[in-house]
């Protein structure tokens, strides 16, 4: 199917769809094991990317690019790829994302220093990674007690966060039931008047 649409959409000149072909391709093929193939396609993206001017669109490309080096082990064009990624990241998930992806990376080649040195440019906006990832360094680096300490701000944090959720999903249920609660009492009432 993606091989047909990337046909047609390589007669049309519709850039944008063929990135989603070849992306939806390379997912396909790397999932299928074949590796030239995969590679092929992230040459065509990488030819592509010089058309695309949607940042956002060129940023998730980069990272998807980022994705695949890494799971051939290429650690340097991983790197590059995120780099890239993450200088086009215009909002702080985004950049977020990219930057735990890279520290991820960093972590997954025990270049731990590295990873330590650009976690702290995660925001407090987005603490569980953080904690997640300075864990993970603590414990690559041997610092079990420290380690400790934060898997246990994490573990806070995640409770703290699926509290709330939990908080305003029983507010809503409890708005829900007195909402239905006046209205069956209002019936009930309008109902003993015509009696």
């Amino acid at each position: 199917y993606y091989h047909k649409a990337l046909k047609v959409n390589s007669a049309t000149g519709n850039v944008e769809s063929q990135v989603s072909n070849l992306t939806n391709l390379l997912g396909v093929y790397l999932m299928e094991d074949k590796a030239d193939s995969a590679q092929w396609c992230v040459d065509q993206l990488v030819e592509m990317s010089k058309m695309i001017k949607d940042t956002v669109r060129l940023r998730n490309l980069y990272h998807n690019i980022a994705v695949f080096y890494k799971l051939i082990h290429n650690v340097s064009q991983s790197d590059n790829y995120y780099n890239l990624a993450l200088s086009m990241s215009k909002d702080s998930l985004q950049y977020a994302e990219t930057l735990n992806s890279l520290i991820d990376l960093y972590i997954y080649n025990q270049e731990i220093e590295k990873a330590d040195s650009i976690n702290h440019k995660l925001t407090k906006n987005h603490d569980l990674l953080y904690y997640n990832n300075s864990y993970r360094i603590a414990k690559k680096k041997g610092d079990y007690q420290k380690a400790i300490s934060l898997v246990e701000r994490y573990m806070v944090i995640c409770d703290s966060v699926y509290e709330d959720i939990y908080n305003k999903d029983i507010l809503e249920l409890q708005k829900k039931y007195d909402i239905t609660n006046l209205k069956y009492q209002s019936v009930q009432a309008k109902t003993k008047w015509i009696i």
